[in-house]
């Protein structure tokens, strides 16, 4: 029996060490396991980010396996596949560290063979927690299937083909959705986690309806830079009035974060004077804006983020497709409450009494809402900021985390739970 305080050995997998979303939640589990006194190693791709300097931190990738995997999936359709040399180093990794639990969470991304590393991992007995950061597990090929709906019988004929992952030539939507059947039945030591949309539709699957599978919001840290902020000198650098109301979305322009409902939206008000819109991620040239929208391009400083989402009185999520997008915990953080669509993604991120939802790419009933905001008051910014860490602070998610990896650990024949189709 492997006791509850005793010092683990965690392994964590993601695609992704300290940048991006994904990224800073694979860094602040490791932080949370050593403060914790727990061993821990982080495997990442290592290729598209700064490597991490710390023997505990591990590249996969090499850049010229990497690219050359990449076109042979698109040539193929098989992602991942042909990225032999990094998963060998991943599961010699494995057999010399011998975790307790591997943590997973992004395992696509051209950088290891997932299927055959699922497989092995399976034949060995090692106990896994894989975390839904998208909806990859259960799906036959994509992440984020959006209004597709395949995945509750079964993956074929993808309508997102030539999305990511990209494949020019064959559909192994099909294919790929039983190759990962065959590694899910019998794997009694997995266990799935995910925010509440992301298991719903876990639990609807063919592939993941009799799993193992629990509720677990994706961890934030607020601390560092996303609390509110001082934002009158902000406020005047944009001449905005004390009175205008202001409304912000930080989508950029890829095509799942919808960032051209926001101008449509913004051009359907253009005649409400006192409500100004900000755009920020603007990376291309082709756009065209009203005169109402302040344009920004990807901003990295994160306080300088965390001041124009602590401007706002509304941040507007246009997201059509992402599981815990991260930033609307940003905005929450900030005090600032949420408009988007009714996409249960977004609409985990917070209750109607600090956010508010319209039908997905009902672009008229959100320029309603969006004209409807009221500016936010001292006890809004406070409320919702309680909530925010409440809900989604790293603390309290990675204590739940750790639950989980002491009871998988501890699983045994006599009480496992059937991990596919009972």
């Amino acid at each position: 029996m492997f006791e509850a305080n005793k010092r683990m050995k965690v392994l964590i997998i993601n695609v992704a060490a300290y940048s991006g979303s994904t990224g800073k939640i694979t860094s602040g589990l490791y932080n949370y396991l050593k403060t914790q006194g727990h061993l821990v190693k982080v495997c990442y791709r290592g290729i598209k980010e700064e490597r991490a300097d710390d023997p505990d931190f591990v590249p996969l990738a090499n850049r010229a396996g990497f690219y050359l995997s990449v076109i042979l999936a698109r040539l193929t359709g098989l992602e991942g596949h042909f990225s032999f040399s990094s998963t060998r180093k991943l599961k010699l990794l494995v057999k010399e560290f011998e975790p307790d639990v591997i943590q997973l969470y992004n395992i696509h991304g051209n950088y290891i063979r997932s299927y055959a590393f699922l497989k092995y991992l399976k034949k060995r007995g090692i106990p896994v927690v894989y975390s839904m950061l998208d909806e990859f597990p259960y799906m036959g090929k994509c992440p984020y299937p959006e209004d597709c709906e395949k995945f509750k019988v079964e993956c074929n004929h993808c309508p997102k083909k030539k999305a990511y992952p990209e494949s020019w030539l064959f559909d192994t939507s099909r294919y790929l959705f039983h190759k990962k059947e065959c590694i899910y039945s019998g794997f009694d030591k997995l266990v799935f986690t995910g925010p509440p949309f992301v298991c719903k539709r876990a639990k609807e699957s063919y592939l993941l309806k009799d799993c193992d599978v629990r509720e677990l919001y994706e961890p934030f840290n607020f601390d560092d830079y996303f609390y509110p902020r001082e934002t009158e000198r902000l406020r005047e650098e944009l001449g905005f009035d004390a009175d205008d109301r202001v409304v912000l979305c930080a989508s950029g322009t890829a095509p799942r974060k919808g960032g051209k409902y926001f101008i449509e939206i913004a051009d359907k008000l253009k005649d409400e004077p006192h409500l100004k819109f900000i755009f920020i991620g603007y990376n291309r040239n082709d756009w065209e804006f009203p005169d109402n929208v302040v344009v920004r391009g990807f901003i990295k400083d994160q306080n300088e983020l965390a001041e124009y989402l602590s401007l706002a009185d509304a941040y507007v999520c246009t997201s059509v497709g992402d599981t815990t997008p991260s930033v609307c915990l940003c905005a929450l953080g900030c005090g600032t409450p949420l408009i988007g669509f009714e996409y249960g993604g977004v609409m985990d991120c917070a209750p109607n009494e600090y956010g508010t939802y319209v039908p997905l790419r009902n672009v008229e009933a959100m320029a309603v809402a969006v004209k409807r905001a009221r500016k936010k008051t001292v006890s809004d910014i406070d409320q919702i900021r309680e909530y925010a860490i409440g809900t989604f602070s790293q603390n309290s998610v990675y204590a739940k985390q750790i639950a989980i990896y002491n009871e998988i650990i501890n699983r045994t024949d006599d009480n496992q739970i059937s991990s596919y189709r009972g």
